[in-house]
């Protein structure tokens, strides 16, 4: 246990950090694009998810989670209006251990939508994120080597120079997004969210800057009828951030269990293609992805099956995660942000 806490630390110490990840990141918008905040159908959303990998040889394996809530206010009084989108949201991650390493951070956001058309069938919006971040490392769960005692524990003061280990800074991230739907259930729509662009500093050792890398995230997807009952919603998410590459491709099917598609299940598979220093461009892993709506009330699960080198590592565990979202005071409105 005492090799892994080591690593935790010196993973901390010079990592430039461990970046925002969730593979529902449609139903986290405002870590995938902050255009999307407020662009969703109703009057306010909450949303929630959890994320946990590195389990299959980490006691506390990896855990991501992420709670925020927004909300849509028109400005006029017809649908075709433009409108104002704000949220705040908390994310949370922590790296193994009892949080030996964790970043931890409070986002407040905004965005303005506005329509192209009379009717209010396209939208370009455009967003700002200004988040307040936290990192740190607990020293007090670590032992080194001078501190034992030669007998029968780690029991002497340590002579290692330990850095601080608290740091804490503004991370602000910008981006566009447009949307067009003609009719409730055909959509199509391209976003760039542009991150990190502040490039903060989030070094642990005084003497060192370790900004982080600007992350670019492109999305391209929509949702089109195939029956009264069924749709398929393809997905093409890029990223890319100092020079390394990740993507996720695939579509999601949502079948309506009624007649009114008050309830849906969505059933689809993603693969995850990435840039490796070693091998250039591999697939690092298949997703599965389920969910359910129960009126305003959206539930997700996927799972990350790692099929990459690393699998011997993981022995072939893969990382699962949760999501819930709830939208309140729908109206019925023209669905201008994908859920799932």
């Amino acid at each position: 246990m005492k090799k892994y806490l080591l690593f935790l630390a010196f993973f901390a110490q010079n990592a430039a950090a461990q970046d925002t990840h969730f593979t529902q990141s449609y139903a986290v918008p405002t870590h995938l694009n902050p255009a999307m905040v407020g662009a969703f159908d109703g009057r306010y959303r909450l949303s929630a998810a959890y994320r946990n990998q590195w389990s299959s040889f980490l006691s506390t394996p990896f855990q991501g989670i992420s709670a925020a809530f927004d909300m849509r206010m028109p400005i006029g009084k017809e649908q075709q209006e433009s409108f104002l989108g704000v949220g705040i949201d908390l994310y949370s991650d922590k790296l193994g251990g009892t949080s030996y390493a964790s970043t931890n951070s409070m986002a407040l956001t905004a965005a303005y939508h506005k329509p192209l058309d009379m009717w209010g069938n396209s939208y370009i919006s455009a967003g700002l994120r200004v988040a307040f971040a936290q990192r740190s490392i607990d020293y007090e769960g670590l032992t080194f080597q001078d501190q034992f005692n030669g007998l029968d524990g780690y029991t002497l003061p340590t002579g290692e120079n330990l850095n601080r280990n608290v740091i804490n800074y503004t991370d602000l991230a910008t981006g566009v997004y447009w949307s067009t739907n003609v009719e409730r259930r055909n959509q199509f729509h391209v976003g760039v969210g542009l991150f990190h662009f502040n490039a903060p500093n989030v070094a642990l050792f005084t003497n060192e800057a370790k900004p982080l890398g600007l992350r670019t995230s492109i999305t391209v997807g929509g949702q089109l009828e195939l029956s009264p009952r069924v749709d398929i919603i393809p997905r093409l998410i890029i990223t890319t951030q100092a020079g390394h590459f990740e993507s996720n491709l695939g579509a999601n099917f949502r079948i309506g269990l009624d007649d009114y598609n008050d309830a849906s299940l969505f059933l689809g598979g993603w693969a995850r293609p990435v840039h490796d220093t070693n091998t250039g461009l591999a697939i690092d892993a298949v997703v599965l992805m389920t969910g359910l709506q129960f009126g305003q009330l959206r539930i997700g699960a996927s799972y990350d099956a790692n099929i990459s080198p690393l699998i011997t590592s993981t022995n072939s565990v893969g990382a699962m995660e949760l999501t819930v979202q709830y939208i309140g005071n729908y109206g019925g409105e023209k669905v201008i942000c994908p859920t799932f």
